[in-house]
């Protein structure tokens, strides 16, 4: 199910995990990079992008690699991830 960023936006997501099928971490960096001010514009405190191919697209084994992330995101940056950007909600600056 495809959502648009208005919906994305209103849910206010303190967390935003971006990874898209097919892509490695270095594509989806690259693609993340295009549509920066739509991200940004969502408001998030932290915006993740993950190796989407790697460790969300796929089903097997990976998969619980895949929930470690997420666990981990949580509270730091997760190992196979880049955070684009902390929140001024948390006083950082803008990575």
């Amino acid at each position: 199910m495809a959502v648009s960023w208005a919906e994305v936006a209103a849910a206010r997501p303190e967390l935003l995990v971006l990874a898209p099928c097919g892509f490695d971490r270095e594509r989806a960096e690259a693609e993340a990079a295009l549509v920066r001010d739509r991200i940004d514009a969502v408001g998030a405190a932290r915006v993740l992008v993950l190796d989407g191919s790697a460790y969300f697209n796929r089903p097997g084994p990976r998969l619980v690699d895949s929930l470690e992330v997420l666990v981990a995101a949580r509270a730091s940056s997760p190992p196979g991830g880049e955070v684009l950007r902390r929140s001024r909600r948390g006083g950082a600056a803008p990575a």
